[in-house]
Order: structure tokens, then C-alpha cells, then sequence
């Protein structure tokens, strides 16, 4: 069984950000929810990176009851900071979502950047989905004509994975929570690649797996990701750990965002 880890090629992935910001010196904004955990987690790991290249950043609690205050600090900033929405937001999230930039939309959530996804330009893949896309190609893993279980259909990782393995040429099914759970179990029987973000721990039952296939396991829990259990030897071809898979590789992605952005503004100008 390989254990696809992404921790081998975080270094190649510092180095680029080091040349990078060598020219280029994009300033971050992470607008943050009060209490959790995981979403704070996830932001500590891109401000690392951001400490290691020198880059300003600055940080916008948003507390209950006072989500207006936090509002007005996301329009003054907007359009001159990279932001970051450290989801969930609460009842007000589609509001901080309607005040994201195209420009400065690391996350990719914007309705400009996911038009500029679904008409094949990957470049405008969110990080988690890039780290996807970087996984399959380290580890020579083939795409064309396989069949892929997506399980989730979040606007950062399950549908813009679905458009990722179509432009990869392979036949890409994707079900989420609100599925039958046996049909879920079913699909995933007869998938060569099952990709796991619908953020529910264990939803696909460990018999519904087989040893020859590649799980991409793209959650985060306490005990580990969706799969909700440590695979023993031969039980699957591959994995992708929890820690140590996609999500080593996805905050670094994040800030490669925000620089893919900054240059298409030094370029418009």
C-alpha cells in the first residue's frame, strides 16, 4: 500500500514562495470565526508561511452580534489585501462572500474565478483541489478514463474537484451526506479513485472499499479525515494520510493563490 503523503514536497513549495516574494510582496487579510478550532487551526499553518517570507497579514475576528463591524473592515479591505474567510461565518457568511475581490480571492470562491474554473482554466483551482491535482501527479498516479467517486459538493473542494477530473479525462461521479447511504457505498465499490469531502467522518462503511483502489482523503477531524479509519497493509493501493496528505500542501496553495493574483494585477496594470 503507498501512503501518498504531500510532506515531501512542501520544500520545493517554500522555495517558490521565497523567489517569489523576492518582487512580489501581496499583504493578507483572515477574517476569522470566534471559536473553532479547526478553521483557526487551518489559518495558524498559511500565517507560518507567511512569517517565513517576511509577508504582512492582519486579522478580523468576526464575533456575534457585532458581524456589521467586521463587514465594514472586509469593504475597506477588499480590494487591497488578499482574503482570507475562514469559514464557518456564521448567518452573515454570504455577505463576506459577496464582498471577496476576483483579484484578491485566494480561496477561489468568487463567482468571477469559478466561471474562470468551469471554463477549463485550472490555474483557478482552490488550494485543497490543487493539492488534489499536485498528489496525482508526484506520485504518477493515472487519471485518463478512470472512474472517481467525489463524496461532497462544496464550492471549494467538491465541485471544483468534479470539474478537475473532467478536464483530466476521467469519469468523475459525485454524491454527498444527503445521498442514500448504500448507493454512496455502492459507487464507491465500483470507483477506481474515491475522493472523501463531504466533511463527515466515516459516512462510506470500511467493507465498501477494495484493495485496489486510491482514496484522497480531504478531511479534517480530531481522530483524522472522512475515512474514519487507518487502513491496515493491501487494504487499499493508496492513501492519502490524515495529517500529512493534502492538507500539508493546501495552505501553501493558498498563498501561491494570493501571489497568482497579484501578478495578474502587476500585469493589467
Amino acid at each position: 500500500m503507498i501512503i501518498l503523503s504531500g510532506r515531501p514536497f512542501r520544500k520545493e513549495h517554500q522555495e517558490k514562495l521565497s523567489v517569489l516574494s523576492k518582487t512580489i510582496r501581496p499583504r493578507f487579510l483572515f477574517v476569522n470565526p470566534q471559536k473553532d478550532e479547526d478553521a483557526l487551526a487551518y489559518v495558524r499553518q498559511i500565517q507560518k508561511i507567511l512569517l517565513s517570507l517576511g509577508l504582512d497579514f492582519e486579522e478580523e475576528e468576526v464575533k456575534p452580534g457585532e458581524e456589521e463591524k467586521s463587514l465594514a473592515r472586509l469593504r475597506e479591505m477588499a480590494r487591497t489585501h488578499q482574503v482570507v474567510l475562514a469559514r464557518p461565518l456564521g448567518k452573515r457568511e454570504k455577505e463576506f462572500l459577496s464582498l471577496l475581490d476576483p483579484m484578491h480571492d485566494p480561496d477561489m470562491m468568487t463567482t468571477t474565478n469559478i466561471g474562470h474554473l468551469f471554463q477549463g482554466e485550472l490555474h483557478f483551482l482552490p488550494a485543497t483541489c490543487k493539492s488534489v491535482e499536485e498528489i496525482l501527479r508526484k506520485y504518477s498516479l493515472p487519471v485518463l478514463g478512470k472512474k472517481v467517486l467525489i463524496v461532497g459538493r462544496s464550492l471549494t473542494i467538491g465541485l471544483p474537484l468534479l470539474e478537475l477530473f473532467q478536464r483530466l479525462d476521467a469519469m468523475p461521479t459525485l454524491v454527498h451526506s444527503k445521498i442514500d447511504p448504500e448507493r454512496i457505498a455502492k459507487e464507491c465499490s465500483s470507483s477506481d479513485i474515491v475522493c472523501l469531502c463531504s466533511g463527515v467522518e466515516g459516512l462510506i462503511p470500511r467493507p465498501s472499499f477494495r484493495p485496489c483502489q486510491v482514496v484522497l482523503d480531504c478531511g479534517f477531524h480530531a481522530q483524522g479525515g472522512d475515512l474514519g479509519f487507518l487502513p491496515e497493509e493491501d487494504e487499499l493501493f493508496a492513501y492519502t494520510p490524515v495529517p500529512g496528505g493534502i492538507g500539508s500542501l493546501t495552505p501553501y496553495f493558498v498563498v501561491e493563490n494570493g501571489f497568482f493574483h497579484e501578478c495578474r494585477l502587476l500585469k493589467s496594470k
